[in-house]
């Protein structure tokens, strides 16, 4: 497939994956709200941009789900969204009140928030994906993507907005790809990217069928700078510790 360059990529969900991804090949710098929450719909993420994030993380719109994840930091619980299904994977912290850490996390989130409309106000062509999650309830008809797509369009009047939908069918063989152009502006790519070595309910995705999927997503960007990421990104490949190695990332601004 052609190479296709952005100003931006910006994932929207629904898997973490989406966002880790990017990370790993350079096409994101720098965090943003709808990264590491997941178990929601294409238009939902889109609605919640559109709103500017309203009655985002309402302390009595949240509960606990009674899951919890081992993150990087420590056993996290998760907390969903009565009204949007959204669920925080990896902010809460296990044993935890939920009030207690909540104006910490919101204001970590308001972050990401101010700096996804500081993005999208300096660049121009921009392109969001959305991503199903590893084993997604599949959308049976493709309105829901549309109609995402012009929520967005309608916001960003005066941008080159692209959406990207993923869909991950379990039924599919790992080298095989459905790649439709819904329209000048929507691709839906549907393939199989659960990856077994984990077993069922994971949200580890199938690298390799990433790649063949989505690899022909660029950045634009000055070679001097793309060659300068590449070197540095190879270097953190060495450093064990994952702290250090983020550490080391962020001060070579690679990483927000």
């Amino acid at each position: 497939m052609k190479k296709e360059k952005y100003d931006v990529i910006i994932p929207i969900g629904a898997a973490c994956l989406n966002s880790l991804y990017l990370r790993s090949h350079l096409l994101q710098k720098i965090s943003y709200p709808l990264d590491w929450v997941g178990c929601y719909t294409v238009e939902t993420g889109v609605d919640l941009i559109c709103s500017d994030f309203k009655d985002f993380l309402d302390l009595s719109d949240l509960f606990e789900t009674g899951r919890v994840c081992v993150d990087r930091m420590g056993p996290c619980k998760f907390v969903q969204s009565r009204k949007t299904g959204v669920v925080f994977g990896h902010d809460f912290p296990d044993k935890v009140e939920i009030a207690k850490v909540l104006p910490e996390i919101k204001d970590k989130y308001l972050r990401r928030i101010n700096r996804l409309r500081e993005v999208i106000k300096e660049k121009n062509k921009v392109i969001f994906i959305y991503m199903e999650e590893n084993n997604p309830k599949h959308l049976t008809e493709d309105d829901p993507i549309f109609r995402a797509y012009e929520k967005l369009h309608k916001k960003f009047p005066n941008k080159q907005i692209s959406l990207l939908y993923l869909s991950n069918d379990l039924q599919m063989k790992k080298c095989d790809k459905k790649d439709e152009l819904l329209s000048e502006n929507i691709r839906k790519i549907t393939f199989n990217y659960h990856n077994n070595e984990f077993g069922d309910g994971n949200w580890i995705p199938d690298w390799k069928s990433m790649e063949k999927a989505i690899g022909y997503l660029r950045v634009q960007k000055p070679l001097g700078e793309f060659l300068y990421e590449k070197i540095l990104l190879g270097v953190s490949h060495v450093i064990i510790f994952r702290s250090l190695r983020r550490k080391f990332l962020r001060k070579c601004h690679l990483y927000v």
